[in-house]
Parts: C-alpha cells; sequence; structure tokens
C-alpha cells in the first residue's frame, strides 16, 4: 500500500491494484497545529501505511476475521479485506466512526464490501464487550498510532490496554504499530500491554521519511 497522491484536503492511496480515495474532515488551517514535517496535512499516519503494507505482504489473513480499533480511514483493516480476509470490522469512536463509514461507501466499488463492516468502539470495558458479543472475538486485532500522546493522551493507556485484552482469545493475534516519537513514551505503552500478554516480539522497525515505525505482536 502506499500514498499516491495527497493535499490538506485529499488523498489516492494504491493497494494491489485498487485505487482508493479519502477525504479529510478538517481544514488546511485546523490541521496545522497537529503536523509537521513531511507529514503534515495528510492525515494518513505513516504508522497506518506500515502496518498495511505488513498486512498486505507478511500476513496470512485469508478465510480471517480482522478488527481494527481507532482506525481512522481503516487502511489496516482494508488492507485485510482485499488480501481475502473473511470479515473485516473497522472501528472507532463518536464522531469519527461516522467519517470512516462514509469514507468506506465511497470506496465500496473497489473493495469487497460484502465483508466489511464499520461499528463504533470507544476504548473501555463497555464498547469491548458489547463488539465481542456483536461479533465474537477476531482472529486478528490490528492498532496503528493508537498511543499518540498529542490525540489520544497517556490517560487513554489503560482504556486502550483494557479493550485489547477484551477484544483478544487465547488464540488471537495482534499487532500494533506506532511512530516512534519520544513525547509519546511508546515503550511504556509496550511494557503495560506486556502484562497483559505472555507473547510478544518486535516485527519490524521500519525507516521512512516522516518518521520511524515499529511493529509489535502480541498473543496470550
Amino acid at each position: 500500500m502506499r500514498i499516491v497522491q495527497h493535499s490538506p484536503l485529499h488523498a489516492e492511496v494504491e493497494a494491489q491494484g485498487k485505487t482508493l480515495r479519502f477525504d479529510f474532515k478538517l481544514e488546511e488551517k485546523q490541521l496545522q497545529p497537529l503536523f509537521s514535517g513531511s507529514a503534515w496535512g495528510t492525515c494518513i499516519w505513516g504508522a497506518s501505511i506500515s502496518l498495511s503494507n505488513y498486512v498486505e505482504k507478511k500476513l496470512l489473513v485469508k478465510g480471517l476475521r480482522v478488527l481494527e480499533v481507532g482506525a481512522g480511514y481503516g487502511l489496516c483493516g482494508l488492507s485485510a479485506a482485499i488480501s481475502g480476509a473473511e470479515k473485516v470490522i473497522l472501528t472507532d469512536r463518536e464522531p469519527e466512526v461516522e467519517l470512516l463509514r462514509s469514507e468506506v461507501e465511497r470506496n465500496l466499488h473497489e473493495l469487497p464490501k460484502e465483508v466489511i463492516q464499520v461499528d463504533r468502539l470507544s476504548w473501555g470495558v463497555d464498547d469491548a464487550n458489547d463488539i465481542v458479543k456483536k461479533h465474537g472475538q477476531p482472529d486478528i486485532v490490528l492498532a496503528a498510532d493508537c498511543v499518540s500522546t498529542d490525540v489520544y493522551g497517556r490517560q487513554s493507556w489503560n482504556d486502550l490496554i483494557t479493550t485489547l485484552t477484551i477484544l483478544a482469545s487465547q488464540n488471537s493475534d495482534v499487532y500494533v504499530c506506532s511512530t516512534i516519537r519520544n513525547e509519546d513514551g511508546f515503550e511504556d505503552f509496550i511494557a503495560l500491554l506486556r502484562e497483559r500478554f505472555s507473547k510478544h516480539q518486535i516485527l519490524q522497525i521500519e525507516k521512512g521519511t516522516d518518521g520511524i515505525f515499529e511493529i509489535h505482536h502480541f498473543k496470550k
């Protein structure tokens, strides 16, 4: 998966011969405080591209159930859908989930629409349990750039860790990818998540034009 065109207002992403278009909800003046350097203005975060490429090229998702948390524009989950997943659940909190839903609908002509579902998930016990009751525990859980303190704050860590713990069964695989920003304390987050999962592995460290991206794998 790669970005073939981007501006402060939209982006086009290519994946396995499919071209997906995303329109951003924020205007240029609203985006400026959130981004700097080469990442500014895209709204497609580098960690999403990194994990999407990992899903596309290295994960065997065919016939599996995949769920993405904090999906944003859903790139990781959409990569899984294009790669043959049996079911893909894209989740985000309100009001972002409505934007996610509209962007998925915009691209359905390029996607296996019978596979993809969009649902609301605010991190925490109640919503996570509701998702499991509705969809069951997935085979694979994906999370890309969900640890940014600028966006979510450290207070969100416990809720995210609780959510991942509830979503994952003993057989589920959890993949977490993040842009490495010293102020985010990603290492501290990983240390906390390791307390809930017995198996942990760093799968990939990738240096891109807009940062360094780490992909971690967890299993109970």
